[in-house]
């Protein structure tokens, strides 16, 4: 949605006008942000064939690669446990079900 593309727009600014110091920094965002943004598009195509598996992994993506964020903040919240059950079986996940975590993730 709209934060994925500020994100992607955010990096695509950085790598512009960033300097060999920063090379390496604005490579990493431009990857991670491009990465995001193609699984949310193939996470709306797979959606509507029953499976939101990439719409969570773009989420996750963003979240955690870049979002701000404590890195030393531990989750309490048990959301970490539930997209761990979602995607590492390896099974289809519903879009309601989806929703539901994605919903709680951007809380």
């Amino acid at each position: 949605g709209a934060a994925l593309r500020a994100s992607l727009v955010r990096a695509c600014d950085f790598a512009q006008h960033a300097d060999e110091v920063h090379a390496r920094q604005a490579a990493s965002g431009l990857y991670y942000a491009a990465a995001a943004a193609i699984l949310a598009g193939e996470g709306r195509l797979l959606a509507a064939q029953g499976d939101a598996r990439r719409q969570l992994l773009a989420a996750l993506a963003h979240a955690q690669r870049l979002r701000r964020r404590d890195p030393l903040h531990a989750d309490d919240s048990g959301l970490e446990s539930e997209f761990a059950d979602a995607l590492l079986p390896e099974t289809p996940v519903a879009q309601a079900d989806a929703d539901r975590l994605l919903e709680r993730l951007l809380a």
